[in-house]
């Protein structure tokens, strides 16, 4: 049922309608509680994004994100919502899951916001590439589209590996193991290829047992150590992941077996998460400004919102040698 069939059906004005779905005073009681009662009747669902489109801006912004879980995603958003509250907006956090159900998807699908921030792989480039042709404007983090609603900030992922192997070239420890991360996404997609790529400047050979599927999470880094622990006598020198969960996972498993870190292997994560500084021993790791990665994704979407110049950006990474490598 649309607003004008609910009007036929309440007997009223299509005004008389809307002045009770936006909670106006300027009908009768006895009015609006015959027009809320065929709502409730009828299943009647207020499309907002229709009211929103009217009112042009609504100041209001989403990041879509993947997953609420873990504290890299505290950090962007610690960064996020210090912009958003210096430039007068509103921000909503949606995931991605659950598909087209997802709230990250009905948002981006009804327009009901300014713009969108996504890091969330599971978003398809061709729904992303809908929602800018629809005018609404996009920041993607990490990931690379093209189109005029569209810009990219991206990490310089290959440089951060190719940092993390001169280090341990540097340090003698050639040997080295990998562990990616999700095959389908683009920052691990960037990762393996400066892996291979950097091992191949130094001329190092790559054992391709040493090559490992990951899946970002703690888990992934215990499977892999379990995997080595298995063929203790042929053990890579150092192993360097694609994130931070799953060198924790590694390091961890690989400590509870009586390895030593560092000194039988070096362990080097990626993303600089909070914790990896805490746990023992502290996680040598590529890091990056997340906050600053948030604040700028923030400061880029509103002047696509408001049709001012906007260029793609690429976020420094560096090295940072900590406790778990040599």
């Amino acid at each position: 049922m649309n607003i004008k069939e609910l009007a036929q059906k309440a007997g009223v004005s299509v005004a008389t309608v809307s002045y009770v779905l936006n909670g106006k005073n300027k009908v009768s009681s006895t009015t609006r509680n015959k027009v809320l009662a065929i709502i409730e009747s009828e299943g009647y669902e207020f499309n907002s994004a229709a009211r929103d489109l009217k009112k042009q801006s609504n100041k209001i912004i989403v990041i879509c994100l993947e997953s609420l879980h873990g504290s890299f995603f505290n950090e962007l958003i610690d960064g996020i919502e210090q912009a958003a509250i210096k430039l007068g907006y509103n921000f909503i956090v949606a995931t991605s899951f659950g598909g087209t159900k997802s709230s990250a998807y009905k948002m981006l699908s009804e327009r009901r916001v300014d713009g969108a921030i996504i890091l969330a792989p599971i978003l398809e480039n061709e729904f992303l590439l809908a929602a800018a042709a629809k005018n609404t404007p996009v920041i993607l983090l990490d990931r690379e589209l093209n189109h005029p609603n569209i810009r990219n900030i991206l990490l310089d992922n290959i440089s951060g590996i190719e940092q993390a192997i001169d280090e341990l070239v540097s340090k003698k420890i050639t040997n080295i193991a990998y562990i990616g991360g999700i095959e389908s996404h683009f920052d691990a997609q960037q990762r393996l290829s400066a892996f291979y790529s950097s091992m191949a400047k130094h001329q190092l050979t790559i054992n391709k047992s040493w090559v490992f599927s990951g899946e970002f999470d703690q888990a992934s880094g215990k499977r892999v150590a379990l995997s080595l622990l298995n063929n203790r006598d042929k053990c890579p020198e150092a192993v360097i992941c694609a994130n931070d969960e799953m060198a924790i996972g590694l390091e961890q498993t690989l400590l509870a077996h009586n390895i030593k870190i560092p000194e039988q292997i070096s362990v080097i994560g990626f993303d600089d998460i909070v914790i990896s500084r805490y746990i023992t021993p502290s996680l040598s790791t590529i890091s990056y400004p997340k906050q600053e990665l948030g604040y700028l994704a923030v400061d880029s979407l509103i002047k696509l919102i408001q049709k001012k110049e906007v260029t793609n950006l690429k976020i420094r990474t560096s090295f940072i040698k900590r406790n778990s490598s040599k």
